[in-house]
């Protein structure tokens, strides 16, 4: 599901009603996971905000980044996919 919205996000067509169903979806996963204040920032940063991390102001490095936005990415999907029960 979260490759198709970040598809979407940059597509043509108009479904704009799924993508917003599918982005809702994905906040409340992301807000009923316990994560860090930097995790947060990073994820919202990139995915939310559709921030690009050449424009990062904090001091963690481009690959620092990558690494804590794709470990998000990836508890998401699993609580997505019925993967884990918190």
């Amino acid at each position: 599901m979260l490759d198709e919205i970040e598809d979407r996000m940059t597509g043509q067509t108009d479904n704009s009603d799924e993508l917003l169903d599918q982005i809702h979806c994905v906040r409340n996963v992301f807000d009923s996971l316990d994560l860090s204040k930097l995790a947060r920032r990073v994820f919202e940063f990139h995915f939310f905000q559709d921030g690009n991390f050449c424009d990062w102001l904090g001091e963690e490095t481009q690959n620092q980044l990558y690494e804590i936005y794709n470990g998000v990415l990836e508890l998401i999907k699993r609580k997505l996919k019925g993967e884990m029960m918190f």
